[in-house]
């Protein structure tokens, strides 16, 4: 980003910090990430990858400042159809949370970042913050590049160099805003509707939109607590 963005790069130290706090781990046998979207007095809401709490099990949620809160299975709500699960925890201490930003992602070639924690408490494993650039690739053209990726609600596709424990976390544009919740990293296998199953080809990553999320949120509690922009980055 140096030589190719410099008003980028001015500026990641802040949006890394930025995407820090707002970017949490899920801990368990297969750990991911997940990002803060909504609070309600004590209430923390987060917006995740289905796939990294599909099972029922013991979790834990790693905060941004290493506290960490037990997960109540119960309040994990899978969206219909899409990759992704809403789940809460419980906490007397502030944690920002996320802005999500619904603007039209139809420039060519975006900057965007992608926010994940790797690790595990679980299996005595470091735990530390990844954040990541990349370019968000038209979507016909990933198309012409993968394999019939659009599945479970895949609509975004980036060049992002990710790694599979963030899984859930933020994909953030250039000020910061969430634009969707990262999935696959490249080579992952990708399940069609039809059963078959697809992967990524290399240099590629996949997420889902915070467009997909915020057409069946209604149904959520959450949806009273979301901070919301159409607006589209100043940079």
């Amino acid at each position: 980003l140096t030589t190719s963005a410099p008003a980028i790069a001015d500026t990641s130290t802040e949006l890394e910090q930025r995407a820090a706090e707002i970017t949490v781990l899920i801990d368990g046998i297969n750990p991911g990430s997940g990002v803060i979207i909504g609070q309600q007095g004590d209430r923390y809401w987060v917006l995740t990858a289905g796939h990294v709490v599909a099972t029922e099990d013991e979790y834990w949620l790693i905060a941004p400042d290493g506290q960490d809160y037990p997960i109540d299975y119960r309040t994990v709500q899978p969206l219909s159809g899409v990759d992704l699960a809403v789940l809460e925890f419980r906490s007397d201490r502030s944690y920002p949370v996320a802005t999500l930003a619904t603007y039209s992602l139809d420039q060519q070639f975006p900057y965007v970042f992608v926010s994940g924690r790797l690790g595990s408490a679980l299996l005595q494993q470091p735990i530390n913050h990844q954040f990541v650039a990349g370019l968000l690739l038209r979507q016909t053209y990933a198309l012409l590049q993968s394999q019939d990726p659009l599945a479970q609600g895949y609509d975004l596709f980036y060049t992002n160099i990710t790694r599979r424990g963030m899984s859930g976390g933020p994909v953030l544009d250039t000020d910061g805003r969430v634009v969707g919740i990262h999935g696959r990293s490249e080579g992952e296998e990708l399940v069609s509707t039809d059963g078959t199953i697809q992967r990524l080809f290399l240099g590629f990553s996949g997420g889902i939109s915070i467009q997909t999320f915020i057409e069946q949120v209604n149904r959520l509690e959450v949806a009273r607590s979301l901070q919301i922009t159409s607006d589209r980055p100043s940079t």
